[in-house]
């Protein structure tokens, strides 16, 4: 699972169920990013699974089960990132200052939160990142696949709230 291609970022595409994906509002929509999908740039000595999961707790406050390896490295505006699919676990902690909230959306509601993000190149990326993840969600064996909910239950969201920064 942890063959993550190499590029300067890793992050996470969070999903629940079938219908439910995280993305994030990036706090003072840096970069003309305004929704997206949690990443970074790995430490020393960290590897791309470990800078994955901590960027997904760090900005989203959860915890997450790496599911798969989402193939294809995609180009932002500075760096390259590449992620993994990941599935929410436990509770929502606080995020960093670097995230506004958090939201469970639709998978076919994200993309108009994509569509803020006022720079082309951080929209495709994100764009692209989504239809990557969302083509291996579909692909993904029952008995693997994030929290079984049904539909009618409603979204994820083990805390109630969206998060805030601190």
């Amino acid at each position: 699972m942890h063959d993550i291609p190499d590029a300067d970022a890793y992050g996470a595409v969070i999903f629940c169920a079938r219908v439910w994906v995280l993305p994030r509002e990036s706090a003072d929509h840096f970069g003309g990013c305004v929704w997206t999908f949690p990443k970074g740039k790995p430490r020393a000595g960290e590897s791309p699974a470990g800078t994955a999961a901590g960027s997904a707790l760090d900005k989203t406050g959860y915890r997450v089960d790496l599911l798969d390896v989402i193939r294809g490295v995609f180009a932002g505006t500075a760096s390259s990132s590449a992620s993994v699919l990941a599935g929410a676990r436990g509770k929502q902690r606080q995020t960093t200052l670097e995230t506004a909230s958090t939201r469970w959306v639709r998978v076919e509601e994200v993309k108009e939160h994509i569509a803020q993000t006022r720079v082309r190149e951080g929209r495709e990326r994100d764009l692209a990142n989504l239809r990557a993840a969302g083509d291996l969600h579909a692909h993904m064996p029952w008995d693997r696949r994030p929290a079984r909910r049904t539909e009618t239950q409603g979204p994820c969201r083990a805390s109630g709230r969206p998060s805030g920064g601190r």
